[in-house]
């Protein structure tokens, strides 16, 4: 009778090992997006549809399929924009490449300004004002002068 246990329980583990834990299910979720919440990890997603999704990938570890096969399913079914590491190919390099355009076209900008801004400052040596230019000829200076001094 404990030896037919013995022989149960040797059979057991087997079982529990191919039970994925729930490090293997967040291993894959947390490189999904939730698919209503803007840029919210399935892993960490409180929403029903995440935790079908935790429950899916549970089923597919179970099942002994690979961490890429699952992304692959679900970036299959529901588009590239769930996956956190969209594939470089098609639309997914301008993904890839656009910030790197945007950061490198800001900071040549940044330098340019800086270089126009110091070669303005050194271009321009101060200078005195000119001279005054009189508008008046002299017979109004004459009258003008004339009424200053009786006042």
């Amino acid at each position: 009778m404990v030896f037919a246990g013995l022989a149960l329980l040797g059979t057991r583990p087997t079982a529990a090992q191919t039970t994925p834990t729930d490090n293997d299910v967040n291993r894959v979720a947390s490189q999904l997006f939730c698919p209503t919440c803007e840029s919210t990890p399935v892993d960490v997603c409180p929403t029903q549809t995440c935790a079908d999704w935790r429950t899916l990938i549970r089923q597919k570890l179970a099942a002994g399929e690979s961490d890429a096969a699952i992304l692959d399913y679900f970036a299959t079914n529901f588009g590239p924009q769930v996956l956190a590491n969209p594939p470089r190919e098609g639309f997914g390099w301008l993904l890839w490449i656009t910030p790197l355009v945007i950061m490198l076209g800001g900071a040549l900008l940044l330098g340019r300004s800086l270089r126009h801004l110091r070669h303005e400052a050194t271009a321009v040596p101060p200078t005195a004002p000119p001279p005054p230019t009189t508008l008046l000829d002299e017979a109004t200076r004459a009258k003008l002068e004339e009424k200053l001094n009786r006042s």
